[in-house]
């Protein structure tokens, strides 16, 4: 369902849902680590910057560091297919964060 805030609409209350253009977006939440990904960056504040490597010990505990990025790498792919090239924002090789332009979450 979109609206005025970003072409996508990630609901996270009352059930998680994903709506916007994309048929692949609604798609894209039964991968558990994308959902908790995206759920992640969007609290408290879409385009707040997060480090990978905090993203990466959250999401998979039970790889070391280097295999957690490897793993956060194609989870980002996967959100970037599903929503496009500007739903993940990037500052340097180490900062990640939800774009407010192209993701609006309740």
């Amino acid at each position: 369902m979109p609206n005025e805030q970003g072409p996508f609409e990630l609901i996270l209350f009352g059930g998680i849902r994903l709506g916007g253009p994309s048929e692949e977006a609604e798609h894209l939440l039964v991968n558990g680590k994308a959902t908790a990904l995206l759920a992640y960056l969007a609290l408290p504040t879409i385009g707040r910057f997060v480090r990978r490597d905090t993203l990466g010990g959250l999401l998979w505990p039970e790889l070391d560091q280097s295999r957690a990025r490897t793993s956060l790498r194609k989870t980002m792919h996967a959100i970037r297919q599903a929503l496009g090239v500007g739903a993940l924002l990037s500052r340097g090789d180490e900062d990640v964060a939800l774009s407010s332009g192209v993701v609006w979450c309740d």
